[in-house]
């Protein structure tokens, strides 16, 4: 799991030390191949819980979170 922020720098990804978000915000689930797979407005710390209520098929998933006024991006992988 890791958030970066969007967009981003190559540093970003390379350093791990990206800021994260937090509070309440809009979080977008959406497939590799970006077709939205649900919304989601809450509590950034929340958006776990939320995620295996989803039930998502094996694959590669993106949540893209606007949080403080910011958009960060959180690459999740579904495995059995």
């Amino acid at each position: 799991e890791l958030f970066v922020p969007n967009p981003f720098e190559q540093k970003d990804i390379e350093s791990g030390n990206v800021t994260l978000p937090h509070g309440e915000g809009i979080h977008y689930i959406v497939d590799v191949s970006g077709k939205l797979i649900t919304i989601y407005e809450g509590d950034v710390a929340a958006i776990d819980a939320h995620l295996t209520t989803l039930q998502l098929p094996v694959g590669v998933y993106f949540v893209k979170t606007y949080a403080e006024g910011q958009w960060s991006t959180r690459k999740i992988l579904v495995r059995n």
